[in-house]
């Protein structure tokens, strides 16, 4: 095992940065791609959060087959309602929160893009001076 701490290593560096890399950190061949591995975590919380979704849509609908004569139908039908309302909501508002931080960042690369200009002017009157 290499003795150096993993403060030494970049993931994602240059290409010739693999020979540095310990075997443990290789996958093939090539460096870590971080990038992959958060796209992965994500889709398996998305089915972790789907998972939760069912499993609570089961269990509703064991109460609702249980019928009012179960001791806590009702507080039980309470409780698996809003924690069924609040996921559906929680996934919404991350949809929409996914489109809007795309906009907002559609729109600060307009900016900067257009501001790239201006700026350079003002660099190059200051540069005069």
């Amino acid at each position: 095992m290499d003795s150096a701490g993993p403060e030494e290593f970049e993931l994602n560096g240059e290409v010739g940065a693999v020979e540095r890399l310990p075997s443990r950190w290789r996958l093939g061949g090539r460096p870590i791609n971080v990038n992959h591995y958060a796209n992965k975590k994500s889709a398996a919380e998305s089915m972790l959060d789907i998972a939760l979704l069912m499993a609570n849509a089961s269990q509703l609908k064991a109460v609702i087959e249980q019928g009012p004569s179960f001791s806590f139908f009702t507080p039980l039908i309470v409780l698996i309602s809003i924690s069924l309302v609040l996921q559906v909501g929680v996934g919404v508002l991350l949809i929409f929160l996914g489109k809007i931080i795309g906009e907002i960042q559609k729109m600060q690369k307009r900016w900067m893009e257009a501001s790239v200009p201006y700026c350079s002017k003002l660099s190059s009157k200051n540069a005069k001076k």
